[in-house]
């Protein structure tokens, strides 16, 4: 069956170029993100004497990094959030950290997301995680 132009309809017209760009962005972006994963460091055990305590981390951003980073511990088991870090410029680091929640004695299975920001205007970037160990001795 013949079905006649409806004038009426406008055809769907994408912006091809534009799709490219994005993608082409999208991969600089991606690229720029792997690089700077390298620049991280953090303590894959994280021990705490008892739970009121510091617990050394050692959470670095090294000097050659061009973002500024933000870390976050979460808890495997229940997902909640043990510790948010402030922003941590390139060539800085946090070493010891007080805990949010009070957990109980014990060995905790978590995640570190670690977030990637703009040094100029603060814009989130990406993010990578890494798993660790939380270690609450009593």
């Amino acid at each position: 069956i013949y079905t006649a132009w409806n004038p009426g309809e406008v055809p769907l017209v994408r912006d091809n170029t534009a799709r490219e760009r994005e993608n082409d962005r999208k991969e600089e972006q991606n690229m720029l993100l792997s690089a700077a994963m390298e620049y991280i460091n953090i303590e894959s055990v994280i021990y705490f004497p008892n739970a009121k305590d510091k617990g050394t981390i050692r959470l670095a951003n090294d000097s050659q990094n061009k973002f500024c980073i933000r870390g976050s511990i979460y808890s495997d088991q229940d997902g909640s959030v043990l510790y948010e870090s402030d922003g941590i410029d390139p060539g800085f680091y946090i070493d010891s950290i007080y805990l949010n929640k009070k957990p109980k004695p014990g060995i905790y299975p978590c995640t570190v997301l670690i977030e990637f920001y703009q040094l100029e205007d603060d814009r989130y970037i990406g993010e990578t995680a890494r798993k660790v160990v939380v270690i609450i001795e009593r």
